[in-house]
């Protein structure tokens, strides 16, 4: 009886085991683990998939990892670079993300990687070719390809530092992004005063413009505000 029984439970046991492997595919936290081989063009997207064995980069157990989070913030951050954020699918990975809604997870994936190879690639190598512009510029750009660098920072101790610092490593960038910083305060301020149209201005004049001009060059740092008292005369 007892291996009637046994023979019973293994003939049961087989009959559903396909029904058990097709739940475990079905599985979040399994199923999009990693990528089907043909599933990408070639291209930086497929090489940086290939570098990590077709493994999802921003998700793990069905849910968005740390440099996910890291990502977002930096895609969030990127004005700070002299880039668009909408650039960069953020409505969209919004909408997805939103209340944990995820219901693709490998689309996801995928969604994220895209965008933050544009990310990457633009704050490394620029939007527009220097010698486009002049042909004297000459400025040396990343060796690294982005999936390479992308791949690095997920990687690194602290991914959200490491990609929101992903610009070039050079003292004229970051008075670049300083000034940047500055212009972009005083836009978020409401800008500048309008200087209304009129005659050209010249030492001695007066004129009520002058006391607008003072106050836009002690803004920018151009005149010391002891000198920008509020008078008439240039």
């Amino acid at each position: 009886m007892r291996n009637a029984g046994a023979r019973a439970s293994l003939t049961a046991l087989i009959f559903l085991l396909p029904f058990l492997l097709a739940f475990v595919a079905d599985s979040p936290a399994q199923a999009q683990e990693s990528l089907p081989a043909d599933a990408l063009a070639e291209g930086e997207l497929r090489s940086f998939y290939a570098g990590r064995d077709m493994r999802l980069a921003w998700t793990e157990r069905g849910k968005p990892t740390a440099a996910a989070i890291a990502l977002r913030d930096a895609l969030l951050g990127a004005g700070a670079h002299g880039l668009r954020p909408e650039d960069y699918d953020l409505a969209e990975i919004d909408h997805r993300w939103r209340d944990g809604a995820v219901e693709d997870w490998v689309s996801f994936d995928l969604l994220l990687t895209a965008a933050a190879l544009r990310y990457v690639g633009d704050v490394t190598s620029g939007r527009v070719a220097p010698e486009s512009v002049d042909a004297n510029w000459s400025i040396e750009r990343s060796p690294s390809s982005p999936a390479l660098l992308l791949e690095q920072a997920i990687g690194s101790a602290d991914p959200a530092d490491a990609l929101a610092n992903m610009g070039p490593l050079h003292p004229g960038y970051a008075s670049l992004r300083i000034g940047l910083a500055r212009y972009q305060g005083i836009a978020a301020g409401g800008g500048w005063t309008r200087i209304p149209a009129g005659p050209t201005l010249h030492p001695g004049d007066r004129d009520a413009r002058v006391a607008l001009l003072r106050g836009r060059l002690t803004a920018e740092g151009d005149l010391p505000p002891l000198e920008a008292a509020a008078t008439d005369d240039l």
